[in-house]
């Protein structure tokens, strides 16, 4: 799917998909700019180190610049629980904002951050949290003055997979659900306005 005037119409390439073999991944297009494939899910994980116990197991970079990391992080002595945003300057990350504890990041380490984008003085991610057994909460988490203050959505869907869209306007998901025993897919799109200060 592609998008020309920042989303408000949207174009599919039709295509055959031989959903069953063992090559196929989903990919997908977005405003001819960010394709994700096997390749790009690489390059936005992140290696596996704590950088100087900064951060949990669950990370990822920002999908349109690898100086921005987001990860969970726990120190239960201090009964510290938040989701952290880190910023490179010069050859080392360091603690750039934090999302504060909420009810659900009681567990931050069980955070795992589906995608993560950040634009002039907009950061937004998508984060799922596990809660107890199967219970899991799906929020799209952001910040229109670079991290100062925090909002969320609960996200009422949950996607195989997902992929954020930035526009001047609009903070978009683009939500894909893979139904291989149907031999389809199932795309959503959920928008909503980026607030004004």
């Amino acid at each position: 799917m592609w998008t020309e005037d920042g989303g408000k119409t949207w174009n599919m390439t039709y295509t055959n998909i031989n959903m069953k073999s063992d090559s196929y991944i989903p990919d997908y297009l977005i405003g001819k700019e960010y394709l994700k494939n096997k390749g790009q899910i690489k390059k936005e994980s992140v290696p596996s180190e704590d950088f100087g116990g900064l951060c949990g197991p669950k990370r990822r970079y920002a999908q349109n610049n690898r100086n921005w990391i987001v990860c969970g992080y726990d120190e239960t002595t201090t009964s510290t629980h938040e989701v952290r945003i880190l910023y490179k300057s010069g050859d080392e990350y360091e603690k750039y904002c934090s999302i504060p504890n909420k009810w659900h990041l009681w567990r931050s380490r069980y955070m795992k951050p589906s995608d993560f984008f950040v634009k002039d003085s907009l950061i937004v991610g998508i984060f799922d949290f596990q809660m107890t057994g199967s219970t899991l909460l799906h929020y799209l988490y952001f910040s229109i003055d670079r991290g100062k203050k925090w909002h969320n959505e609960k996200i009422p869907v949950f996607f195989s997979d997902e992929r954020l869209f930035i526009t001047e306007e609009k903070i978009i998901v683009l939500g894909v659900n893979v139904f291989s025993n149907k031999n389809r897919i199932e795309v959503s799109v959920l928008t909503m306005p980026i607030p004004k200060e």
